[in-house]
């Protein structure tokens, strides 16, 4: 009888620490993941963006998918940003209609993934998430959404005097710094930033970058209260263009896999600026 009880407890005792160890284990998975997606979301709150929505901490076998309803307003900007645990190696996202057809999806070989869209109508789109690879089930992921909406240019009075454009010149700088910044604790560095810009309305810039084939690049630019709209191209060396923001908002980023190394164009457009001319910086920032 005491050797049978004494196996009973050995037992509860193996389960015991068996059930804590399993779950001090999701708690580091679930961990793991919070602190990545607030890495990736803190870029683009920086810069105006708000959360919308998440998923919260969500956990999927292999091959497993999951759809979750997301309600979106007609003209504003979306992003939804994914992230998994150290098992998982690609987790893909897909945004569905009310239609049920795709607006845009990142099914990319990656952990991060990341998807923008502008909502062209009011109601409730579908965002459906792949765990495409997970070495060992489950694999805890979790997705949120931050939207931007269109800014409503507001009435300029006349030339704005030297120190306004300073202070202007000012905040594009402090916003850059901040962008840079957080994306660096992404593991992205900074590979190049363009002087300030004074854009008038409708006026381009072009800036030469040397891009290596097979590294993440992110580009994104920033310009004063008086631009409602900037937009950003990635021309290859060949003259195509084979990335571009040019939605209708002051906060232009292009995310691009470069394909091909060698000498790329980043080409900045000012296409709307309510008094000229127009504070405005770009930052290319490449994965380590």
């Amino acid at each position: 009888m005491k050797r049978l009880l004494l196996t009973t407890i050995a037992g509860l005792s193996l389960i015991s620490t068996s059930a804590f160890a399993q779950a001090s284990q999701t708690n580091s998975h679930q961990n793991v993941v919070s602190s990545q997606l607030r890495a990736a979301e803190a870029a683009y709150l920086s810069l105006g963006f708000r959360r919308t929505t998440t998923t919260g901490s969500q956990s999927l076998n292999d091959d497993g998918n999951a759809t979750f309803n997301m309600p979106v307003i007609a003209g504003q900007r979306y992003a939804v940003l994914g992230a998994c645990d150290s098992d998982c190696t690609d987790l893909d996202i897909k945004i569905l209609d009310a239609s049920g057809a795709m607006v845009t999806q990142d099914a990319a070989t990656d952990d991060l993934p990341t998807a923008y869209f502008e909502a062209r109508q009011t109601g409730s789109y579908r965002l459906q998430v792949t765990m495409y690879q997970c070495t060992s089930n489950p694999c805890y992921y979790q997705a949120t959404v931050v939207s931007f909406g269109t800014p409503t240019p507001t009435p300029a009075p006349a030339p704005a005097p030297v120190a306004q454009n300073n202070n202007y010149d000012a905040q594009v700088t402090s916003q850059l710094d901040r962008v840079e910044e957080v994306a660096n604790g992404m593991n992205y560095r900074r590979l190049f930033r363009s002087p300030m810009m004074h854009m008038d309305k409708d006026a381009v810039e072009n800036y030469t970058v040397v891009l290596t084939q097979g590294v993440n690049y992110k580009i994104a630019g920033v310009c004063d209260n008086d631009c409602p709209d900037m937009d950003i191209k990635l021309i290859d060396p060949n003259g195509r263009e084979v990335a571009a923001d040019v939605l209708t908002d002051s906060v232009p980023i292009v995310d691009y896999l470069a394909a091909r190394g060698g000498a790329f164009t980043v080409r900045v457009v000012m296409y709307n600026c309510t008094s000229n001319p127009c504070s405005a910086g770009v930052t290319v920032m490449a994965a380590r």
